[in-house]
């Protein structure tokens, strides 16, 4: 179940920023698809192997744990350290309880933000030799100003690979901020990753439809020709009768998947959807693996994500981020279950996100009255781009097949926000 392509099936675009030397900080930045991640793990081999770096010199930093556990997967086949591939948060903490005190705690939680403020300051007060020779951050549009003001003090070279189309937290600073931080254009390389292959041309199309702008929407398509050679499938919106209707149909779906030898996540809006349906379908004879909790007890109880199993992945939608898979799920695809993000702009990059995650086929699914972006997803279908089926036997309705008086678009949904 490895994904990582081996380096000499890569592009000529990767495998050109893969070889870029570490005189500058290197920013990245690529669309979904474009190989970002793996071009990460590869530059990493490439660094290690003709600069002579030794384990101790670097770090590979992510944003989630599920990242950390795909890039795992992968780095254990090119002799890179697992221990070397982790959250930057992780580093943090062992710094901080090493060098400042104990973690500080925030409304029962971890205060992360101020952990990242105290050790910048720390780091600027000790005035420290750098501890690494090079750092490579995925995903780094969600991270913060302090994050990159504290790699910039600890590393003297520092690869961020990122897409701002792609940033699902408001703390993220974004790409423009990041260039400044590293030193701006006098210290920093910007690249492009231009060879985006992984979605297919429908894949590609429901993606689009969730990007900001029309310029934004035209060059994410123009990345994804319609040369694709994979098999074409129309994404499929599933509008059921009911809740439990939903589930059933969901726990079809995913075992015909299953039964394709498909890589399969399903995506949900927060984790507490994940282990309520994970537990939904064991019941029906499916099991599924999700991320670990903190709790060792509630480990016992479901199976942890492995990214060497067949089994279908489920977690929340932030935790996809930088994965591949053959199919995605986006149930519970309701505007009230998304109710923590008030922005409609943000809510469209989960979307987006969620998405981008697959090569093959987008399966979404929701109840009568509930779908959001119908709008968007009406369009698609009488563009033949997305295939919709209705649950529900109103005569009337099926005979008009007009379901939007029923079904709310984003518009109707503007008081929740």
């Amino acid at each position: 179940m490895n994904w990582l392509v081996p380096r000499s099936e890569l592009t000529h675009s990767q495998l050109s920023i893969i070889e870029i030397g570490v005189q500058k900080h290197l920013l990245v930045l690529g669309p979904p698809g474009s190989g970002k991640t793996m071009v990460l793990v590869h530059r990493a081999q490439y660094l290690i192997e003709n600069y002579g770096f030794v384990p101790d010199s670097f770090r590979i930093f992510v944003f989630t744990n599920v990242l950390k556990d795909y890039i795992r997967s992968a780095v254990e086949f090119l002799d890179i350290p697992l221990e070397n591939t982790l959250t930057f948060d992780d580093w943090c903490r062992t710094y901080y309880e090493e060098n400042i005190g104990r973690m500080p705690f925030k409304d029962r939680g971890p205060d992360f933000a101020r952990m990242r403020r105290e050790v910048l300051a720390h780091l600027r007060k000790s005035e420290a030799e750098k501890q690494f020779k090079f750092l490579l951050i995925d995903e780094g549009q969600d991270l913060d100003k302090n994050t990159f003001a504290i790699a910039n003090h600890i590393s003297e070279h520092v690869t961020v690979f990122g897409d701002d189309n792609q940033q699902v937290y408001e703390e993220g600073i974004g790409i423009e901020q990041i260039r400044n931080i590293l030193g701006g254009n006098q210290n920093v390389r910007t690249v492009n990753l231009l060879d985006a292959f992984r979605c297919s041309p429908y894949v590609a199309q429901m993606a689009s439809r969730f990007l900001g702008s029309d310029e934004e929407k035209a060059a994410f398509l123009r990345q994804h020709p319609p040369v694709y050679k994979g098999e074409r499938q129309k994404p499929l919106l599933n509008i059921a009768k009911d809740r439990e209707d939903e589930k059933e149909q969901l726990c079809r779906n995913i075992q015909v998947r299953v039964g394709l030898n498909e890589k399969i996540a399903i995506l949900f809006p927060t984790r507490r959807y994940v282990y309520g349906y994970a537990q939904g379908l064991r019941e029906k004879g499916l099991e599924v693996e999700v991320p670990a909790q903190r709790s060792s007890r509630s480990n016992n109880e479901y199976l942890t994500i492995d990214f060497n199993t067949p089994r279908p992945k489920a977690m929340p939608y932030p935790s996809a981020k930088g994965l591949t898979f053959d199919t995605v799920f986006l149930p519970l695809f309701s505007r009230d279950r998304f109710r923590f993000i008030w922005s409609d702009e943000l809510l469209r990059k989960w979307i987006f996100v969620g998405i981008s995650r697959t090569v093959k086929w987008v399966y979404i699914s929701s109840i009568r009255d509930e779908v959001m972006f119908f709008d968007e997803l009406r369009q698609l279908e009488y563009e033949d781009q997305l295939s919709v089926r209705r649950h529900w036997f109103d005569e009337e309705e099926e005979d008009n097949k007009n379901p939007s008086s029923s079904v709310k678009s984003s518009s109707d949904l503007d008081d929740l926000l």
